[in-house]
């Protein structure tokens, strides 16, 4: 070994000095692993040790760049795809940084296309002509570099998937410095890789098709959507055959729904489908309430919006307006036990993570007053209160962490993905009795034999102020 030094020092040759390193511990896995970063080479090895660097060769200019490694495994389709998407998520995983306090991905999955076999993961964005690149890091020479990953899965036959992988890395080189060094721009140089990465990915595909793959993800067990019934608010009156000679107009209902807004952990879709539920609560009960005044024999029942439109003769035609204010009222409580969190054991094989539940509870308190006044003198002639009954709701609903699989680290609440929320179809069906039981309680209370006595106090009231 030493003549070997001394030739090569005499002959200014360290590069041959290197290439019989090389060729003494060619068969050795690490060895290999740094011989890389001299030669980039295309040939496939096991890669144990995650890179994290930015694995950019010492040797070899943008033509040794862009080269794919790649390795053919026997199996089916279904099974590589499966575990190269389970690598490609495990790249992306590692990649993240904390950035005041949040994770920040750096190699976000940007294409997941099964039919074709393609996935990327990364994106180099260029910087434009006045900006710097925002790379993963820097080199040894202090520039940004970023890169990207495109994976192919092509199926050579049943029995036979090969799994090509082309990792392109790009440096940001100053070009414009002014005269105080300052950069203003960069020009995005390829340069080669030396393929770690990319063995890195086959090897974790290779270790999950063989079973041998240590238990670094635990599977997510998926969350179904939440039930959103048909929404419809209806009510079948029976009519009476006694048509009232008085006249009793309507006017616009008033709403008040407290405590929805004040939902906790709601999606949007959610949301919305509750939001659609109440307006459409709203146009039905006015528009039955209309039905409703018909149905006990109230002739000609217009509606109105409110009582300071009416004209003269419209005050005069109607001997009483109909006024109904809704008051409903929703709490949302959970006690001290309400979360059931789904256990995630670290080191230990676990195939899925559960879902957590969450039990909660709804109290409701409704009112509907009704009130007849005098439209002249916005008199008080009649009111009832229709006070349904104070209940107590159980519900629930899941939530459980993005995606297919859990690669450890901090878990972040806003990320979390909520379903199987049984709260939409439980408030549905709780207006739906709501709706019915205030139509069924107004009909009684409006019945025209228990107002006649009402409108004649109306009549003698108007006769004495000359409406």
């Amino acid at each position: 070994m030493k003549s070997i030094l001394d030739f090569s020092i005499k002959n200014g040759s360290l590069f041959l000095l290197l290439f019989i390193c090389i060729l003494i511990f060619n068969f050795c896995s690490s060895i290999r692993q740094f011989q890389t970063q001299l030669i980039p080479t295309a040939d496939y090895f096991r890669v144990e040790t995650f890179p994290t660097g930015d694995e950019i060769s010492a040797v070899g200019g943008t033509l040794l760049a862009g080269n794919t490694i790649e390795k053919e495994f026997e199996s089916n389709y279904e099974e590589v795809w499966n575990a190269t998407y389970r690598a490609a998520m495990y790249l992306e995983q590692l990649s993240r940084k904390k950035i005041i306090g949040h994770e920040v991905s750096y190699r976000s999955i940007e294409i997941l296309d099964k039919k074709n076999g393609a996935i990327q993961v990364g994106k180099i964005i260029d910087p434009g002509d006045m900006g710097k690149l925002a790379g993963i890091g820097a080199d040894n020479d202090g520039h940004m570099w970023d890169d990207l990953f495109m994976i192919n899965v092509l199926e050579i036959n049943k029995n036979l998937i090969k799994v090509s992988i082309e990792r392109k890395v790009v440096v940001g080189i100053p070009k414009r410095i002014d005269q105080y060094g300052t950069s203003f721009k960069d020009d995005l140089v390829v340069k080669p890789t030396t393929g770690n990465y990319e063995r890195w990915i086959l090897t974790q595909i290779d270790d999950d098709l063989k079973g041998d793959k240590k238990k670094s993800s635990i599977a997510i067990y998926p969350i179904q959507s939440s039930e959103f019934p048909a929404i419809l608010f209806n009510y079948n009156f029976k009519k009476l055959d006694r048509i009232s000679e008085y006249q009793l107009g309507l006017l616009k209902i008033s709403y008040n729904f407290s405590g929805f807004e004040k939902l906790q952990n709601i999606s949007t879709d959610e949301l919305a489908y509750i939001n659609t539920m109440i307006n459409s609560f709203k146009d039905s009960l006015q528009s039955n309430a209309k039905i409703l005044l018909e149905s006990l024999g109230f002739k000609n029942s217009v509606q109105f919006d409110n009582m300071f439109n009416l004209t003269y003769p419209q005050k005069q035609a109607y001997t009483l307006l109909l006024k109904c204010d809704l008051n409903f009222y929703l709490t949302e409580s959970y006690d001290k036990n309400a979360v059931i969190i789904g256990q995630i054991i670290e080191n230990t094989i676990q195939d899925t993570a559960y879902p957590s539940i969450v039990n909660g509870k709804f109290y409701t308190k409704c009112q509907f007053q009704l009130k007849l006044i005098e439209p002249f003198s916005q008199e008080l002639m009649w009111s009832s209160l229709i006070d349904l009954k104070d209940n107590t709701y159980d519900f629930s609903y899941k939530y459980t962490l993005p995606g297919r699989e859990y690669f450890g680290g901090e878990i972040e609440k806003e990320n979390m993905v909520y379903g199987e929320d049984t709260r939409p179809k439980l408030l549905y069906d709780i207006l739906l009795l709501v709706y019915n039981n205030v139509l069924a309680d107004s009909y009684s209370k409006l019945n025209p034999k228990t107002l006649d006595g009402i409108f004649k106090q109306t009549i003698d009231l108007r006769t004495k102020r000359k409406y």
